[in-house]
């Protein structure tokens, strides 16, 4: 089972892009509304296009290796190509017209049938957390943030659990990106610091804002059908706070 599907993100970038094109011509300041970013954010800006780039290559990777024709075939890799054209232009300074000579309404159509396909044949689960949904969790890390500055924790203690909010809290802000696959390598990744440290987090198992940070992490937990972030994994240092 995989849990993001690259070339649904890039549908909806670049039907994004596609939509403010039309009326707003010039590179940077669509780019920048699409990632929704500050216009002078340029070292941002490079970023999330790197992102873009990487989500076409993982997409045609999907493609080419398929061995279903209904996804492997020479019109869809026609209409990557037109796609690899668009996006391989990069002038910050000019304008779109590249792009929209390129990736056009109809390979927009034929991209959104090539995720279908994706989905379908490599059995991606395409469970979507709304806006709103990482939104609240967002709100949530912040509160959480905020507490243990403010709290009697150790310091040490302190410092393990506000390292992996922000990990957490990374992979929701690139959520649109990577999907539910970036939110589960985040919360594996936390999981196992606490296992290495159950000693002592187990230890300020009563305080209100360790309840808290995983009550987070049960909650994360649940988004996933199945039990590939690992019972073994969580089963340890989660008993603890699963029977409160």
């Amino acid at each position: 089972m995989n849990y993001h599907n690259p070339a649904t993100s890039l549908h909806e970038l670049l039907e994004k892009a596609s939509e403010k094109a039309s009326s707003l011509t010039n590179f940077r300041e669509t780019w920048s509304e699409v990632f929704e970013l500050e216009p002078d954010d340029n070292c941002n800006l490079i970023k999330k296009y790197s992102i873009l780039i990487d989500l076409y290559e993982k997409t045609r990777f999907y493609v080419e290796a398929s061995n279903n024709t209904s996804l492997k075939n020479d019109k869809n890799l026609m209409f990557l190509d037109q796609i690899d054209k668009g996006l391989n232009h990069v002038n910050f300074n000019g304008n779109m017209s590249h792009f929209n000579t390129h990736i056009t309404s109809e390979t927009l159509l034929a991209l959104g049938y090539i995720a279908q396909f994706i989905s379908i044949i490599y059995e991606v689960d395409d469970s979507k957390l709304t806006k709103e949904d990482i939104n609240s969790l967002l709100s949530e890390i912040e509160l959480l943030n905020n507490n243990l500055q403010d709290s009697s924790l150790p310091t040490d203690i302190i410092n393990i659990i506000c390292k992996n909010l922000d990990l957490i809290r990374a992979s929701l802000v690139q959520y649109r990106y990577y999907g539910i696959e970036g939110l589960r390598d985040a919360l594996e990744k936390s999981i196992g610091s606490f296992v290495m440290h159950e000693e002592q987090i187990i230890a300020e198992g009563e305080n209100e804002t360790v309840k808290g940070v995983f009550n987070l992490i049960i909650k994360l937990k649940t988004l996933f059908e199945t039990a590939n972030v690992g019972k073994e994994l969580i089963a340890p240092v989660l008993k603890h706070f699963l029977k409160q």
